[in-house]
Order: C-alpha cells, then sequence, then structure tokens
C-alpha cells in the first residue's frame, strides 16, 4: 500500500512538472511565436552577445534502434 501511495505521488507530482515544460518547437509544438511584435525590418550589423570557444576533438552523438544507427 505503501508502494502504491508513493507511485501516485511521483505520478502526480511528475505530470505537474511536465506541464509546464516547454517541448520542442514551442508550448504547442507548432513553431509559432505567440503575443511577439515582428519587427519591420532587421537591423544591418548584429552585437555578438555571447561566445564559447569549443576546443578539441568535435564528435557527434549517434543514436542506435534496433538495427539501425544514425549518426
Amino acid at each position: 500500500m505503501l508502494g502504491g501511495l508513493i507511485l501516485l505521488t511521483i505520478t502526480v507530482l511528475w505530470g505537474d512538472v511536465q506541464a509546464d515544460w516547454p517541448s520542442w518547437r514551442g508550448p504547442r509544438t507548432d513553431a509559432v511565436v505567440r503575443g511577439f511584435p515582428v519587427p519591420e525590418a532587421l537591423p544591418a550589423t548584429l552585437n555578438q552577445i555571447w561566445r564559447k570557444e569549443v576546443g578539441g576533438l568535435r564528435v557527434a552523438g549517434g543514436c542506435v534502434r534496433r538495427r539501425l544507427s544514425f549518426l
């Protein structure tokens, strides 16, 4: 009984966390930005805000599904 109560509590709390998490391509997964005024034109130059140096070996992650591998 205690195990069931713990499982129920985790399920309820996890569902609440998932409800607030923005998914891929936005909260509605439709790649639409709502409530953002689109500028008429972009500036001629852009200011760099941040930069991160990435050194060493550059490796892409892979994915294996059954007998297929994707890189």
